[in-house]
């Protein structure tokens, strides 16, 4: 989900927090993970185990919101 080139402080709080469709792309991210996450506890709950990979696409969801909200907290925008 990350641009593919360095971006200035600005447009990285930008890119993230903008809300030009009534939600930014960190609302979304973090829909995105919450959404994954639910489906992947789901399939283990009713079959015992879920599709091959998504465990590992949690995870690096899970990093990325992490990374951006570190990110974000170090240029205080958010808390």
């Amino acid at each position: 989900m990350f641009p593919d080139q360095a971006m200035t402080k600005e447009e990285f709080c930008d890119y993230w927090l903008n809300r030009d469709n009534g939600r930014s792309n960190f609302d979304d991210l973090q829909e995105h993970l919450a959404e994954s996450e639910a489906q992947y506890q789901s399939e283990v709950a009713m079959f015992g185990d879920a599709g091959p990979g998504q465990g590992l696409q949690v995870a690096d969801l899970k990093r990325e919101v992490a990374s951006v909200t570190a990110r974000l907290k170090q240029f205080g925008v958010i808390r």
